[in-house]
């Protein structure tokens, strides 16, 4: 007596027992091994190892460090194993992962990547001595979104370190430094903040302290 006993298949069955007309689908590799280089503030290329040749392309998703759930960002065709990423800003930490797809299939994903765009340094200070006798700073802001600028100086003696003069706020480029300055010729130089990350620093420049600048008896 022959019986006929039907129920609902799960997935591992599928994939480890059938091939439901899908072609492939029980060899689709996931990708791996996905670098990234940095185009500029904005944007990243990413690359990858395609591990299979049937897939019909990839999928690429993100998500900012800390999420529980990953976007999808755009597909490839197959065989394209790289993706220029526009979208990114700097101090931001973002985590990548790829998956390979076929019709009505997709693999589970690759590795993560992760990977954060530093900030870009301000540039070109200038520094000048006023009409008061105060050193008058400007700079080009190089970044898109710093929260501010710190303002460091010391004397320039080997044996001296920088300390903090003062900060502003984002897209200032200038400032005057009104404080006592106990040696000249005197070094200063300014760098980006970003909650708790900080550009490289910028170059630095020297000034001679006017009268009104050094302290008094100096």
């Amino acid at each position: 007596h022959l019986g006929i006993y039907n129920r609902v298949l799960d997935e591992t069955e599928i994939i480890n027992n059938f091939n439901i007309g899908i072609e492939g689908v029980t060899d689709l590799q996931q990708p791996s091994n996905i670098v990234a280089s940095i185009i500029d503030e904005k944007s990243v290329r990413l690359e990858w190892n395609d591990n299979s040749d049937n897939e019909l392309g990839f999928i690429i998703e993100r998500r900012e460090t800390g999420s529980q759930t990953y976007n999808i960002l755009d597909s490839k065709f197959s065989n394209e194993n790289n993706y220029i990423d526009s979208s990114l800003y700097t101090g931001v930490q973002y985590d990548y992962q790829i998956r390979s797809f076929v019709d009505y299939f997709e693999t589970e994903p690759s590795e993560v990547l992760s990977l954060i765009l530093p900030l870009p340094s301000p540039s070109d200070l200038e520094a000048v001595l006023n009409s008061s006798d105060y050193v008058s700073l400007q700079w080009i802001d190089n970044s898109l979104n710093e929260l501010g600028f710190i303002i460091e100086g010391r004397p320039s003696h080997p044996d001296s370190n920088y300390i903090i003069i003062d900060s502003v706020a984002s897209n200032i480029d200038q400032y005057e430094d009104q404080t006592p300055k106990y040696f000249t010729p005197f070094e200063l130089k300014k760098l980006y903040e970003i909650l708790s990350l900080f550009s490289p620093n910028s170059s630095k420049i020297s000034v001679d302290a006017g009268p009104a600048v050094r302290a008094p008896g100096r």
